[in-house]
């Protein structure tokens, strides 16, 4: 029962950071909240598969390069 009280707690800082990491700068929001849905799927009342948490990975790769590549990319072309 502690195990899954502390999983809680983890899952909804991470998630709670994640939304922040929406509008603080500083924060890696889209990480953040993937750490969150790992947490989360390493629990017992977990119905995700692994294929889906590999996807989620890769569009929160692809969202995070997009957070740094595109400002630049548009300065640049302005």
């Amino acid at each position: 029962m502690a195990f899954s009280m502390s999983s809680w707690i983890e899952q909804g800082m991470l998630a709670i950071l994640g939304i922040a990491g929406c509008i603080v700068p500083a924060l890696p929001g889209t990480l953040l909240s993937y750490g969150g849905l790992l947490c989360a799927y390493f629990t017992s009342y977990s119905q995700m598969s692994a294929s889906a948490l590999w996807i989620w990975l890769a569009v929160c790769i692809a969202v995070s390069v997009a957070d740094y590549v595109l400002p630049i990319s548009a300065s640049l072309w302005m």
